[in-house]
């Protein structure tokens, strides 16, 4: 039975939390739930049966019960895998905690005694490690480790460590390595008893998690190579005010990883990339000092992944909306033009098929784009607007004004210029060159490239239309 599970400089805890399950000494209105939540230890305690952590997103909940995993999984695997240490992870947004150990220690009952067992350690090595029972009222310590060194052992309560201590009085080999409890050392052995007891009462402790989907997140992933894509995704889980300023998908080489592993990190391995965020770190003084890299699978909260799981999703239907909304006016602006356009002299209209894709070689499919387009032309000038879209549900809507050199046998060179409009966003200065050939009185074949200026950046996408 667990009684309180503390931890501290741990992910994105910086101090010591408790978490405690004895219940106040108080009673509820509702005796009904004071009967099945709450059952009696002695006269002093009773304990809850459950207990809920609400928060809001990115405030730790998660890595409550990820402490806990970690505490247990170290005490089952610290003696056969000496990797198992690298599942913990100070505090890395202050400098006063980047270099401390992090802190573990549960309190729990076996029978009638009360133990209090705890350690602290880095991602290299053990720095300390205790246990304490109480079996009446009054807590003894049963050993106290301090690096190497067992600098206090309870020669009558906990004979099975004085033993253990023995067998290597005359040896050269170490009683435990860095990486190992003493605990799980003892725990192995014929004789360790308590020791066996203890371990295998904190590795039965389930932790049962349902929020994680491997194929969102991959989906999730692969859309942060998308410049757009992965603006909106930022711009998301900032505004769900979660720290996060920047996210890269990092390419990387891989060997003998620990069985430990996340499944989202295991599933980025396999792709050869791993997704890195990052976040402001703080000195003492509270005062920005850089920033720090974090690996996303394995150390943002279960809300934050499931939300970044989500952002692609979002993404592609608030753009389908925008597209529907785009066509509408499209249609709408082509009749009022179209109507204008009958009633003035000299104006001839047409309306015309285009396919435009990326100057780029290993075009991904989805960036290649289709749509219509309505040309105004009187004599030499143009006027031109459309909507293009392409797999993914982008839309481009140009607006362009141009001028037209018709040359011998129906050849015409032009120049457009104006501005498109991405996916709802503010326009972009947009302009075209182009190439055209009259085949007949009704029909234009044309060639151009569309290419577009945001933040000094040039973006082109090679063009042809039948008008």
């Amino acid at each position: 039975m667990i009684e309180e599970f503390s931890f501290g400089n741990f992910w994105s805890f910086k101090g010591i939390q408790t978490l405690n399950l004895a219940a106040a000494k108080i009673k509820s209105k509702n005796t009904e739930l004071d009967d099945i939540n709450v059952f009696p230890i002695n006269s002093d305690l009773s304990l809850l049966k459950s207990k809920a952590i609400y928060g809001a997103n990115a405030s730790g909940k998660s890595n409550v019960i990820k402490a806990l995993v970690t505490y247990i999984t170290i005490i089952k695997d610290s003696v056969k895998e000496e990797r198992v240490l690298g599942l913990i992870d100070s505090f890395q947004l202050s400098t006063e905690t980047e270099n401390k150990p992090t802190f573990f220690q549960l309190i729990f009952r076996i029978g009638e005694t009360r133990y209090r067992y705890g350690f602290e350690a880095d991602d290299t090595s053990i720095k300390s490690e205790w246990l304490f029972s109480t079996p009446n009222k009054r807590e003894q310590p049963l050993f106290i480790r301090e690096g190497k060194l067992i600098v206090d052992i309870n020669q009558t309560h906990f004979e099975e460590g004085v033993m253990y201590q023995k067998l290597f009085e005359n040896s050269k080999d170490p009683i435990f390595t860095d990486t190992s409890l003493f605990l799980t050392h003892l725990s192995s052995t014929g004789f360790g008893k308590l020791s066996k007891k203890i371990v295998k009462t904190i590795s039965s402790i389930s932790i049962i998690n349902g929020l994680r989907h491997r194929g969102m997140y991959g989906i999730a992933g692969d859309s942060l190579n998308d410049s757009v894509k992965k603006k909106f995704i930022l711009n998301f889980l900032k505004n769900a005010d979660i720290g996060i300023d920047d996210m890269n998908s990092v390419e990387i080489t891989h060997e003998n990883l620990s069985d430990h592993l996340e499944d989202e990190v295991k599933e980025d391995l396999k792709k050869g990339k791993i997704i890195v965020s990052s976040r402001k770190k703080y000195n003492a003084e509270l005062k920005s000092e850089g920033k720090s890299d974090f690996s996303f699978g394995m150390q943002e909260s279960e809300g934050t992944k499931k939300m970044f799981e989500l952002s692609p999703f979002i993404y592609k239907s608030i753009n389908r909306k925008q597209m529907k909304k785009h066509i509408l006016l499209f249609f709408v602006m082509a009749c009022s033009l179209v109507g204008f356009a009958q009633k003035k002299d000299g104006w001839n209209i047409s309306i015309g098929a285009t396919a435009m894709a990326p100057i780029a070689k290993n075009v991904d499919w989805d960036s290649k784009a289709w749509g219509q387009k309505v040309d105004f032309s009187k004599k030499n000038w143009n006027v031109s607007f459309g909507f293009m879209q392409d797999k993914a549900g982008f839309v481009r809507m140009p607006a362009l004004v141009g001028y037209r050199k018709h040359l011998k046998k129906g050849l015409h060179v032009g120049l457009d210029g104006g501005v498109t409009f991405f996916n709802g966003q503010k326009g972009q200065l947009t302009y075209v060159p182009s190439i055209g050939y009259r085949i007949n009185k009704k029909w234009c074949l044309e060639q151009s490239i569309l290419r577009t200026v945001k933040d000094g950046k040039h973006s082109s996408l090679v063009g042809f239309g039948l008008k």
